[in-house]
């Protein structure tokens, strides 16, 4: 072999190196100018994105944004994003204060994979998609929020104000609360003592004037109701003083009942319940008596009027009840009157010996209940009817023991009228002291 031929095989061996050199060289040469060229002319980077809002109200429109439209009433799962736009996006997700980090850990943060960058924010897709609200249809507004309506302050209800302090009747302060009505415990007190206390004068003021008339009347009855009293209103005035309010106001309306039952009895019959009580019974035993006459053979017009008279002590009865005292006084009284008539046009009837001696001893009780009701010291009149009344009883019994049974019934109910009118006249009329 030649030694040219030696001498040409290295270089056609090494020219492909050769030829990738010399391109690398102009690549050098003219790639890069170009390359700076393009980077003059190409457009400006996005600007970054913008921070997410701060309001909730904006957040939830954004999280709103974020979801698939509702199909068949059920949400459609997120749509997956790329890790560039997550990575945008998942701050104003995840951090609901929108705070900017400040810390060189953050870039870090920024660096980590996509796959982990996705699934964190799809976890947080799923949060919002069941907390935040259904999106608008299209072409209605969204409602602007309503301002809550704060509750003004009650007045007086401030830490400024001041407790009032009412001043009572008696001079006594009344606490009172911040809203400034009394305490209830301190009402109720209140009104206790002072409704007892006028209960307590009204039975001053009543005693006080019945005393003079009850005393000098020297009816020992009516005195010692009238001393009862008088312990009971001591009592209940010892019971106030240490706050024992309903039972000092019991006593007090017992006192005063006993002051009234004492004055009645040293005023007019008329106005006494139990006098007049005693009469009613006194004409039912008239009637019944009647009644033993009539059964011996009277005439049917005798049982008219017997029967029109019950029906009259019945009505004498029912205005006792109602509380007129002095009209069932007077209704009775003409009872009594009707029974003596009825028995004079029976005179020619006979009379059961029961039934005299039943009316001789209904006219003894009659002058026994006078003889209490007028006292020890009765006046001159009320002396004389007594007196009349002792020698009609006398007559009654001797006309029992003849056997004259009919004088000895009239006899007995002259007795009881003469009784009855003696009480009438001897006891002090309305006013009267």
């Amino acid at each position: 072999m030649s030694t040219a031929r030696i001498g040409a095989r290295p270089i056609t061996e090494f020219a492909p190196l050769w030829l990738l050199c010399l391109l690398w060289l102009f690549f050098q040469l003219h790639w890069n100018p170009l390359l700076a060229w393009a980077d003059e002319t190409s457009p400006p980077p996005p600007a970054e994105a913008t921070p997410p809002p701060s309001n909730a109200a904006a957040k939830i429109e954004l999280s709103a944004n974020a979801e698939a439209p509702e199909t068949g009433g059920a949400s459609a799962p997120a749509p997956k994003m790329v890790a560039d736009s997550i990575a945008t996006a998942a701050p104003a997700v995840r951090d609901s204060s929108a705070k900017a980090p400040d810390a060189p850990g953050s870039a870090a943060k920024e660096g980590q994979p996509a796959e982990h960058i996705e699934n964190a924010v799809t976890v947080q897709n799923e949060k919002t998609t069941e907390v935040a609200p259904a999106a608008a249809p299209n072409g209605v507004a969204k409602p602007p929020d309503a301002p809550s309506k704060v509750p003004e302050p009650l007045p007086g209800m401030g830490p400024a104000r001041k407790p009032h302090v009412s001043v009572g009747i008696r001079g006594g302060a009344t606490p009172r609360n911040q809203i400034g009505a009394v305490p209830r415990n301190a009402l109720h007190d209140f009104t206790e003592s002072d409704r007892v206390a006028t209960e307590l004068e009204r039975t001053e003021r009543f005693v006080g004037r019945a005393q003079k008339s009850i005393l000098s009347s020297k009816n020992t009855r009516a005195i010692k109701l009238f001393t009862s009293a008088l312990d009971f209103q001591s009592d209940s005035r010892e019971a106030a003083k240490v706050r024992q309010y309903a039972r000092a106001e019991r006593l007090t309306l017992a006192a005063r009942d006993f002051a009234d039952r004492a004055s009645r009895m040293v005023g007019p019959p008329r106005e006494d319940p139990d006098y007049v009580e005693h009469v009613l019974r006194r004409t039912d035993d008239a009637l019944e008596r009647a009644k033993d006459v009539l059964r011996t053979g009277a005439a049917r017009n005798a049982w008219n009027q017997h029967e029109d008279l019950k029906s009259e002590q019945k009505e004498a009865w029912r205005i006792f009840k109602a509380g007129d005292v002095g009209g069932a006084y007077r209704e009775t009284q003409g009872v009594r009157e009707g029974v003596l008539a009825l028995l004079r046009q029976l005179q020619d009837l006979p009379v059961p010996r029961e039934t005299a001696e039943k009316a001789i001893g209904g006219a003894q009780m009659a002058l026994e209940q006078a003889n209490r009701e007028l006292g020890p010291k009765p006046g001159i009149e009320a002396v004389r009817l007594v007196r009349l009344a002792n020698e009609y009883l006398a007559k009654a019994r001797q006309s029992f023991s003849r056997g004259s049974y009919r004088s000895a019934l009239l006899q007995a109910k002259v007795v009881e009228r003469h009784v009855e009118h003696a009480v009438d006249v001897g006891r002090p009329r309305s006013g009267g002291a």
